[in-house]
């Protein structure tokens, strides 16, 4: 195979832009309040 853009895209399976990580969960409000 061929490096397309960079070898650090050694996944294959990568969009060719980053994508952001995803939003952190909200606190469940387990209490109730």
């Amino acid at each position: 195979m061929g490096k397309h853009e960079d070898s650090s895209n050694h996944d294959g399976h990568k969009p060719e832009r980053p994508v952001p990580p995803p939003p952190p969960p909200e606190p469940k409000k387990d209490g109730g309040r």
